[in-house]
């Protein structure tokens, strides 16, 4: 009896460090791909956690005539800054290091903290009025002045 061969056989792609095959790749190559990766998964994040807030922000919840829109915007900033903290507090306890202020004076970081607090929360308050797109524009000119 005959065989049946295909006509075509796709061409075999070579593993990309598996288990079975050595990984060839430069350590350049690897620095380039892992940043790569990071820069979209931070990119996705970013996109996924601004289309979630404006949906959280401007959306009516409730029935009929109830309906309000979400009013809670410190909670966000609360919640944002401590799964921030705890964190950076496992990553430096992971790391070994020995202060979580790397050093700074206390005065310093309480006055960034505060500063982070306030501005996210007038960010969230803005999403009433604004859309997030036209936010982030309006966040990235803040850059101009702290270049002087």
């Amino acid at each position: 009896r005959p065989r049946c061969v295909p006509r075509f056989a796709p061409p075999r792609l070579p593993a990309l460090c598996s288990a079975t095959a050595s990984c060839k790749m430069s350590p350049e190559a690897k620095a380039n791909i892992t940043l790569a990766l990071l820069a979209v998964g931070v990119w996705v994040s970013f996109t996924v956690y601004g289309w979630a807030l404006e949906a959280l922000t401007s959306t009516e919840f409730g029935d009929g005539e109830d309906k309000e829109k979400f009013h809670f915007e410190f909670s966000i900033v609360v919640m944002t800054a401590f799964s921030n903290a705890l964190i950076a507090f496992i990553v430096l306890k992971l790391r070994k290091e020995k202060s979580v202020t790397g050093g700074a004076p206390r005065r310093e970081w309480m006055l960034a903290a505060f500063a982070y607090l306030g501005s996210h929360l007038l960010n969230y308050v803005s999403l009433r009025y604004i859309i997030f797109p036209l936010q982030v524009l309006v966040k990235s000119c803040k850059a101009i002045p702290v270049m002087f």
